[in-house]
């Protein structure tokens, strides 16, 4: 698949998984990036990598004074790296092993096929280390209904 194929098929995706709304603030409105978690070339266009931000570019405020989340977790680096909007290119663990803050649902963890799983439910990970589970999916898995 060619880059900017895959580029715009991983926003698309990242857009439905968030909901259309900025995964720091919750808000729908204005402009959203699809944000690299891990970026400057380092980290994968891939869906544990990307959260969708409000705001366009490394811009702080909008017209209007308001702050960008987008510019925002750029400018606050402390900060976001706490919180998982951003992943220092020191950091050894892969994206979807560091957990992330969502508006809404607190820390949660990405998963490279797409899901949001929160934190505080992930009780393992697949033997390939992609995906989390929860005890509602090794009940899956042990009656075999786990797709």
């Amino acid at each position: 698949m060619a880059a900017r194929q895959q580029e715009a098929e991983t926003w698309r995706s990242c857009y439905t998984r968030d909901g259309g709304c900025c995964f720091r603030c919750g808000t729908s409105r204005g402009k959203l990036d699809c944000h690299h978690r891990l970026g400057g070339g380092l980290g994968p266009d891939t869906m544990e990598n990307r959260v969708m931000l409000h705001g366009f570019g490394n811009n702080l405020y909008d017209a209007d004074g308001n702050v960008l989340c987008h510019g925002y977790v750029h400018t606050e680096s402390d900060d976001a790296q706490v919180n998982g909007w951003v992943i220092s290119r020191h950091d050894p663990r892969l994206p979807q092993h560091i957990p992330v803050r969502h508006w809404q649902l607190g820390m949660v963890f990405l998963s490279v096929s797409g899901r949001v799983v929160p934190e505080e439910n992930v009780v393992a990970w697949t033997v390939d280390g992609t995906e989390p589970l929860t005890e509602g999916d090794l009940e899956q898995l042990g009656s075999g209904t786990l797709a």
